[in-house]
């Protein structure tokens, strides 16, 4: 990230060993926050939907809470919308605060960052379905290659990607990334910034409603971006309010509930009232600013270990889908327990644990090293040999993509 503020957290080894590498050294641990509330519900709805179909499950009343329970797991899916409006907040903050702005650094930025990784976990993910035979070489082929090039949503629009099918979200985030210093300069020195920004959303809720394409694009999820735009315009400025600790997290709490209790089962499925679609963006800014700028229920959302998971979240979320497949069958061979109870909740215990426990090791060894930003510099200086100096005769390195750094949020 590249707009993240210091924090009072006091380090732990646990911060230490796995803690994000930011371009500013500035890190806001709220947002690691957010992001473990985002990967958690994916992960927790592809686990429910992996042992329903894999351990037989026809009727969920057979296994006990569960008939309580899957209503609950099944609308973990609202994880990525969470994931698109921290995206839309990170990036769009720097352009908003002000400062020189270099596109190319910008984009250089996000390739050595964001496709090591994503490469990395295709090609283990391809190779893992050749030896498995789950797919043949020429089966997959052709929507590898549309996905290392982020573009199977539009190529193969009427199924998710063969190799890993979680990454359509991360096709619509490059198109994101590609847009997103444009929208920002754009606006940010325009004194009617914000409604330009609040009408965009409106906007692009409209379009989602009634007139979304037949591919997955950002024109599909577009709202949840701009509505990131929205929550860095007020982080940037003095909070709305002033409110003791515990109407804060009051308030968090119950705009938290509201999500998941409410506003995705009447509004979020777009065959309601507009009204409840705009009602489920504004709850869901309610949520990100008691979070972000007024540090609602800071004892969660800072703890270590969840910060530590959500800082995870990126190779969590580029394995999980595959390691839920190996684990599961694992398991299932494995036959451990005899009803279909307690193998399923001991199971799915089992995969949450075995996917981040892999996944941490894959984010240490090929995620966290490409999180230094001239790390390419320096792997081609030294398989040359030589370090890279310019005319002045010191090391080179790459302009920063803003000259000032991003403050953490006024106070009252």
């Amino acid at each position: 990230m590249n707009c993240e503020h210091a924090t009072s957290t006091q380090p732990t080894l646990l911060n230490n060993i796995f803690r994000r590498i930011t371009s500013t050294g500035r890190y806001i641990p709220e947002i690691d926050g957010l992001r473990f509330i985002a990967i958690i519900s994916v992960l927790l709805v592809h686990a429910h939907a992996w042992l329903v179909a894999h351990l037989g499950i026809t009727d969920v009343t057979r296994i006990q809470g569960l008939s309580t329970l899957a209503p609950w797991l099944m609308r973990g899916g609202y994880g990525v919308p969470i994931f698109f409006v921290i995206s839309g907040f990170i990036l769009s903050l720097p352009l908003l605060q002000g400062g020189a702005f270099s596109y190319r650094t910008y984009l250089l930025r996000r390739l050595t960052r964001l496709e090591p990784p994503y490469i990395i976990s295709m090609m283990l993910i391809f190779v893992l379905l050749l030896i498995t035979g789950k797919y043949t070489f020429n089966e997959m082929l052709p929507e590898f290659l549309a996905s290392l090039v982020y573009l199977n949503n539009i190529i193969f629009p009427d199924t998710l990607p063969m190799v890993n099918g979680v990454t359509w979200s991360l096709e619509i985030e490059v198109q994101f990334y590609l847009l997103c210093p444009a929208l920002g300069l754009l606006l940010r020195n325009n004194k009617y910034q914000l409604l330009y920004y609040i009408l965009l959303l409106l906007i692009a809720l409209a379009v989602q409603k009634w007139a979304e394409p037949d591919f997955l694009s950002l024109i599909s999820v577009g709202s949840y971006f701009l509505l990131g735009y929205v929550l860095a315009y007020a982080y940037l400025r003095k909070p709305l309010f002033s409110l003791p600790p515990l109407a804060r997290d009051m308030i968090t709490l119950a705009s938290f509930i509201t999500i998941w209790a409410l506003l995705i089962p009447i509004g979020t499925d777009r065959s309601g009232s507009f009204i409840w679609y705009i009602l489920e963006h504004v709850n869901l800014f309610l949520f990100f600013y008691m979070v972000v700028v007024q540090r609602g229920l800071p004892a969660v959302f800072t703890a270590p270990v969840i910060a530590t998971i959500g800082g995870m979240c990126y190779s969590i979320y580029l394995l999980h889908f595959a390691l839920f497949s190996v684990l599961g069958r694992a398991l299932v061979t494995l036959d451990l327990f005899e009803d279909t109870t307690t193998t399923y909740y001991v199971s799915m215990v089992l995969l949450l644990l075995g996917a981040i426990g892999i996944s941490s090791v894959f984010y240490l060894l090929l995620e966290r090293p490409f999180m230094q930003r001239d790390w390419h510099r320096k792997w081609i200086g030294r398989l040359r040999g030589i370090q890279d100096y310019g005319a002045s005769g010191h090391a080179q390195t790459l302009e920063p993509e803003f000259k000032e750094e991003v403050p953490p949020p006024r106070s009252t």
